[in-house]
């Protein structure tokens, strides 16, 4: 990956030297998509009522989106899944499990933790890949500002939380976001759950 994105900046940088006039479709996909990644999928209300169930926009990195659609609610716990059969643990908007992923997680976890309820936690996290098991999981919950945010074609009131989570054992750290509605509803999420994969982006449209 670091190597294409290297060579596409040398690509731009000769491109510009020789005034030889190279556009973004004149490039191999490999290169472009390494560096500015797939198109988003625009959800609007259109689209939203198109869909006979509750679902999520997920996006892993710079990959492209997919939709997971709610296949079951348990102990408050939400199921997604997409049509390859991965599957989405959450609670209150927070990946919980994962399974079907390259590295899968397993959260055991601290229900009276919710992410609009500013404090420290403490729990236990299970990786597949590579084995960990029972390691101690810290994190921090914060507010931090108040915003407008497109949904359905309407701007709506979020709040955003974060989240500082760190595994000692490993001296990983990482920062997540929550985006939650007056009712604290979780419309958005931005989280890193394991040192080995990239952020995933989550939108919740619940029907």
């Amino acid at each position: 990956m670091i190597y294409m994105i290297k060579l596409l900046l040398v690509l731009l940088a000769i491109s510009s030297c020789a005034n030889i006039p190279i556009s973004y479709q004149d490039l191999p996909e490999t290169f472009y998509r390494a560096a500015f990644g797939y198109p988003d999928i625009a959800i609007d209300q259109e689209t939203y009522n198109e869909n006979k169930y509750s679902f999520a926009k997920v996006r892993l990195g710079k990959a492209s989106p997919v939709i997971m659609i709610l296949l079951s609610i348990d102990d408050g716990m939400y199921t997604w899944i997409d049509k390859e059969g991965l599957r989405l643990i959450t609670l209150n908007g927070r990946i919980i499990k994962t399974i079907g992923l390259p590295n899968d997680i397993n959260i055991k976890v601290d229900k009276n933790k919710k992410q609009s309820n500013e404090g420290q936690f403490y729990e236990t996290i299970n990786f597949s890949n590579p084995v960990l098991m029972n390691a101690d999981l810290s994190s921090v919950i914060s507010f931090e500002e108040k915003i407008d945010l497109l949904y359905l074609d309407d701007l709506i009131e979020v709040n955003i939380y974060s989240e500082e989570v760190s595994i000692s054992a490993i001296g990983w750290r990482e920062e997540n976001l929550y985006f939650l509605d007056n009712n604290n509803r979780e419309i958005k999420t931005i989280q890193f759950i394991h040192p080995f994969l990239k952020q995933i982006d989550m939108e919740f449209y619940y029907k």
